[in-house]
């Protein structure tokens, strides 16, 4: 039998015992409760117990998790295999998660290489996924190691053995997968796992460090895996199983601050935490420095994170179904990217412009071009301009107007109770939700939002405020323009909410270069 212990271990007298853990630990349950039985099965009984999905006017709902489009929720990304694993076993840190696509993809992208560095944004849930891997490893009957408290678990066909000190990885007669979690060895891979000719295949789940696992680089080769953030409709799933049940606040933090399950589930949850981590975003962004901001961009994409850049950048994948396709850094949130341009804003145009410039053709670094971009295009804007206006409807004729502002203001997420002609209004920097820049001129109201990106929805913005403000315009006299670099074609998908389908849309292109 291929997976039991004496094909899986050379045995020699010099190197000890390998002793059974006992019955009553937590790991020697999961293997007796788990060791050649299907998820399959599992995942049917949890689909059969779930309500069936609302229809009609109630997914409508204020509370809907989903309710609003964000550049950073592709899709609920939930397919066969994703589901809420309740392993109910007393002892173990994680016994009841939602299993994630990228969960599955990861485990699938496994064995091209005889190692593997599991990494993404700090709090998405790569400590869980080791879980997952181990629960279908015994699902599958392959043999598989767990690393804890600096020895070897071996989990065979027989049950859970506890490597002796001595052992060495060597004397496997196959290659064994390994999990290691950097919450069992924080300064990094431990040197006798990596040793010349070991027959580990070593999987390390970590935060964004370089540092932690460069040892492996030295004995065997390796992937990267990134792991992506999570969607709205995730989060959604994963939050009922800790026992929130606040969804329209979960939103609200997910737009905020961030796609993150640690920041919008256990933080948010924690009044004073939270209070906390919103004060420290505040003070990283009224700090930053265009270089400092720089380098945080470049560090986040290059696989390095630290106790600022996690709450400014957000670190994904260039391909969602490629897991070992190239990290990309962008701003957080659209909120957060806002924020950051409105605090450039105030710092030299010259430097805006040259820093744009070095990174607009970095594919891993548009979302810096983003922010950079939106900031100098902002005082542009204020200044006073000519824009072209493109309408994004074939049957729609564009347009020239001159934007001449008498003034420019800057406003609060509270809103405004009126509106000033020809008064270029701002977000402050201290809001925390997504707002548009906006003018209110010749009787039309023109809400500007700024993109490098090819693909960009309509957020909310002012229709939260609009029955407070007495004397907008009709919705109909409404032009949402994008404000875009030259040669890029943008796609806007189709609004889902009735009042932003009577928008008028535009976009306009901003030459940066020009404007030295």
């Amino acid at each position: 039998m291929e997976s039991n212990f004496t094909s899986v271990v050379r045995l020699a007298p010099r190197l000890g015992r390998w002793p059974k853990i006992d019955d009553d630990e937590p790991f020697a349950q999961l293997h007796d409760k788990f060791w050649g039985i299907s998820m399959l099965h599992e995942e049917q009984e949890w689909r059969n117990s779930q309500p069936i999905p609302a229809v009609g006017d109630e997914l409508e709902s204020e509370d809907r998790m989903d309710m609003d489009f964000d550049v950073n929720d592709v899709g609920a990304d939930v397919i066969p295999g994703c589901y809420v694993l309740n392993i109910g076993i007393k002892g173990l840190e994680r016994s009841k998660f939602w299993i994630r696509a990228d969960y599955i993809r990861a485990s699938e992208a496994e064995g091209v290489a005889p190692g593997a560095i599991i990494t993404g944004q700090p709090g998405i849930g790569k400590s869980v996924w080791v879980y997952y891997v181990l629960r279908r490893r015994l699902a599958e009957r392959k043999p598989v190691i767990w690393y804890r408290d600096g020895s070897c678990l071996l989990f065979v066909e027989e049950g859970v053995y506890q490597a002796p000190d001595n052992f060495r990885p060597s004397y496997f007669h196959k290659f064994v997968w390994t999990l290691l979690d950097s919450d069992e060895s924080k300064e990094g891979i431990p040197d006798h796992l990596v040793r010349q000719g070991t027959r580990i295949f070593l999987i390390y789940s970590t935060s964004p460090n370089k540092e932690r696992w460069k040892r492996l680089h030295k004995t065997t080769s390796d992937i990267n895996i990134i792991m992506n953030p999570w969607t709205r409709t995730e989060i959604s799933y994963a939050a009922p199983i800790c026992g929130i049940a606040d969804h329209a606040g979960i939103n609200d933090v997910y737009n905020r601050f961030g796609p993150v399950p640690r920041l919008c589930i256990d933080i948010f949850s924690q009044a004073d935490q939270f209070q906390e981590y919103q004060e420290d975003v505040h003070k990283a962004i009224s700090n930053i420095t265009l270089d400092h901001l720089a380098r945080l961009f470049e560090d986040a994409s290059s696989l390095h994170s630290d106790d600022i850049s996690h709450r400014i950048c957000l670190i994904s994948r260039e391909d969602r179904n490629n897991v070992t396709s190239n990290p990309i850094a962008s701003p957080i949130t659209s909120s957060i990217q806002t924020r950051l341009a409105g605090q450039i804003r105030k710092l030299e145009r010259q430097d805006q412009i040259r820093l744009y410039k070095r990174f607009e053709k970095v594919p891993d670094s548009r979302g810096l071009a983003g922010i950079l971009f939106e900031a100098a295009a902002q005082n542009s804007l204020g200044n006073g301009m000519q824009l072209d206006l493109i309408p994004m409807e074939a049957i729609k004729q564009g347009t020239k107007i001159l934007i001449d502002p008498s003034q420019v203001l800057e406003y609060d997420e509270g809103g405004l109770e009126s509106i000033a002609s020809n008064v270029y209004y701002v977000p402050e920097l201290t809001n925390t939700v997504a707002l548009d820049s906006f003018i209110l001129q010749d009787g039309h109201l023109y809400i500007f939002q700024f993109t490098v990106g090819h693909k960009h929805g309509i957020k909310e913005g002012l229709l939260k405020f609009q029955p407070r403000c007495t004397n907008l315009p009709p919705i109909d006299q409404w032009c949402f323009v994008f404000i875009i670099p030259p040669n890029l074609m943008l796609r806007c998908p189709y609004p889902r909410l009735k009042e932003l389908q009577k928008l008028n849309l535009y976009s306009a292109v901003v030459v940066l270069k020009a404007l030295q």
